[in-house]
């Protein structure tokens, strides 16, 4: 994967050449999926601060990135195992519903399966919901080659 990167920007990019340089040639889609990273992070931070009002510092930034994190992650990464081609508003909506229905059904299924809810188990549960989506999408796109 990383050869094919080197050969994709070889002819525009060298050594001598800046990293800025370098997102110069980079995919839009990936400078895009970056920026909006950032922003997210920047927005998410902005809401734990104003929640230390009421909260303390580390339950604010616990209560809004957890949020983030159960209700948007797992959803996200199905959007692109399910729905081909649609607007990014439209994405994040179908994300948090997935997500909605993805996190609770995935613990009734491991709270039957003997696994006890707890913080750690939840978290592991999410990031196995995400990993499955992302083996799947890759699945779909070396099958699609």
């Amino acid at each position: 994967m990383q050869k094919l990167l080197y050969d994709e920007l070889k002819p525009h990019f060298n050594k001598s050449q800046s990293f800025k340089n370098y997102f110069a040639f980079m995919n839009f889609s990936a400078k895009k999926i970056i920026f909006s990273g950032f922003v997210i992070v920047v927005i998410l931070t902005f809401f734990s601060f104003l929640a230390t009002i009421w909260l303390n510092m580390t339950q604010a930034f616990t209560m809004v990135f957890g949020t983030f994190f159960v209700l948007f992650v797992p959803g996200y990464f199905w959007t692109f195992v399910i729905f081909h081609g649609i607007k990014p508003l439209e994405r994040i909506t179908t994300s948090i519903a997935l997500s909605i229905t993805f996190v609770p059904l995935t613990m009734f299924a491991a709270n039957k399966l003997g696994f006890r809810p707890s913080p750690l188990s939840i978290i592991i549960e999410i990031i196995i919901i995400a990993l499955i989506a992302i083996l799947v999408l890759f699945i779909k796109k070396s099958v699609k080659q």
